[in-house]
């Protein structure tokens, strides 16, 4: 949708329902659910939909979306959580990849808010050196956030790739620490209430 479009559907949507019991709204797009959740404010419950084992499981909305109305610090959660404690079926690692690419990509436009692609902001903040941490986050931005499993093909080797997933996110974690540690402290103090930046 343009903006207007969306915004039209939004007005379309109460309008059509200011009469009715109850409605469903299931959405993948972050500012709809934001928008009405602001709209209806105490009069809605909110949920989100989960991978688990291989199954879609409801469970209540997270902290960090109703509080902040924030999908970065819901992301940054995601991956912060999973680095903290990978999954042991790697079946499950599959959404992880564009989560990640995502949250790479809000910090980026946040730390050097340009026109550039993604990897000459990534080039310019590692000014020259050569980390894991950043050869970590070129390897994202290149392939695992456009994970392809086709056996068969000369693009299977994408499928023993992600099993380097916990590595790789715990990379992306480092880089965004190193590059600024107020923001990740922030951000993993909200997460977890453990955390202590010193340990």
């Amino acid at each position: 949708f343009d903006s207007n479009f969306y915004y039209n559907a939004i007005s379309y949507i109460r309008e059509k329902t200011l009469h009715v019991g109850q409605t469903f709204i299931f959405t993948h797009k972050f500012a709809l659910l934001k928008d009405f959740s602001m709209m209806f404010k105490e009069h809605t419950n909110r949920y989100t939909i989960h991978r688990t084992l291989n199954a879609p499981t409801i469970k209540n909305e997270e902290n960090l979306i109703g509080q902040y109305h924030d999908e970065y610090a819901y992301l940054f959660k995601q991956i912060y959580d999973f680095v903290k404690s990978p999954p042991s079926d790697t079946s499950e690692y599959l959404q992880y990849p564009n989560i990640a690419r995502r949250v790479l990509e809000g910090f980026l436009t946040f730390k050097l808010p340009s026109s550039k692609p993604l990897m000459d902001k990534v080039l310019e903040l590692e000014q020259g050196r050569n980390t894991a941490p950043g050869r970590a986050v070129m390897r994202l931005l290149n392939n695992h956030s456009h994970l392809r499993i086709i056996s068969g093909s000369d693009l299977a080797d994408d499928i023993d790739s992600i099993a380097i997933l916990p590595d790789t996110l715990y990379h992306l974690m480092e880089f965004i620490r190193f590059h600024d540690r107020r923001h990740y402290d922030t951000l993993a103090k909200l997460c977890d209430a453990q955390y202590d930046a010193e340990g």
